[in-house]
């Protein structure tokens, strides 16, 4: 063999050797990457879960939270608290979140994804599956067949909220609680209302009344109304004329608002 054959081979040689090199490095970056991605998934759909869990308590409060200023622009201060809650006080209680925040190495581009980045991208899964699931709410609570009867008290509110809704009211569930007793409130050319819902299989009684009559004094409303799918007893009727609180069952709703407009 020539000396310029030898030198020749072991140029070719080191250049083959310097490419299997890269190309093993290569590789196990590729692996390496692909377990982090693979980890970072698996972390992300176990918390994923957690939300989902949850996800008919954070509808309905998605529901009560939001609301619509006099333009029709949703106003989300109040539902971004209770996201920014949540996530604190509920996921980061569960191991699998600290895991997913603070064990699974992601990287992109411009560099790792930041436990900051990673509490966001957890809220917009929050809101998300929120959305989701209160659209599916309010679908299901105008459903033609739907058995009134068979709701839970909560799901009556919402059922009653969107009737109003679908008669011109503009309705808002309230929260859950500090609001002195207001089920929804709602209004409709200039009045304001407040409605009491009761899902109640016995008579509704004196109670109920009494209950809008101060709601309606809190919210300082024009009209107080008792929902309910049950009836009323004579006492509650007889309180109810003598403080003009109307008393109605829920098919009553579509034409309610007949009493307001002109």
């Amino acid at each position: 063999m020539s000396i310029t054959a030898f030198v020749i081979g072991l140029v070719v040689f080191f250049i083959w050797s310097r490419n299997e090199i890269k190309n093993k490095e290569k590789k196990r970056r590729e692996e390496k990457e692909e377990r982090e991605i693979q980890e970072f998934n698996d972390a992300a759909n176990k918390v994923v879960s957690l939300i989902l869990f949850h996800k008919r308590t954070l509808a309905v409060k998605r529901i009560q939270l939001i609301r619509k200023d006099d333009y029709g622009n949703e106003l989300l201060e109040d539902w971004n608290k209770e996201v920014s809650y949540f996530v604190e006080n509920v996921l980061r209680k569960e191991s699998v979140t600290s895991h997913f925040l603070f064990n699974c190495p992601m990287s992109l581009d411009d560099g790792p994804v930041s436990v900051e980045s990673k509490l966001y991208y957890l809220q917009r899964e929050v809101d998300r599956i929120a959305e989701w699931e209160s659209s599916k709410i309010t679908i299901e609570a105008t459903h033609e067949g739907l058995d009134v009867d068979k709701l839970s008290g909560e799901d009556f509110e919402i059922y009653c909220a969107n009737i109003l809704g679908q008669h011109g009211w503009d309705a808002r569930l309230t929260k859950a609680s500090g609001d002195q007793g207001i089920d929804i409130f709602a209004e409709i050319n200039g009045v304001t209302a407040i409605f009491q819902c009761k899902r109640y299989s016995q008579p509704i009684g004196n109670s109920a009344v009494q209950e809008a009559i101060a709601a309606k004094s809190f919210a300082r409303s024009d009209v107080a109304a008792v929902v309910t799918n049950s009836v009323f007893t004579k006492s509650a009727k007889e309180l109810a004329q003598a403080t003009n609180v109307y008393l109605l069952h829920y098919a009553e709703l579509g034409g309610f608002s007949k009493i307001f407009i002109s």
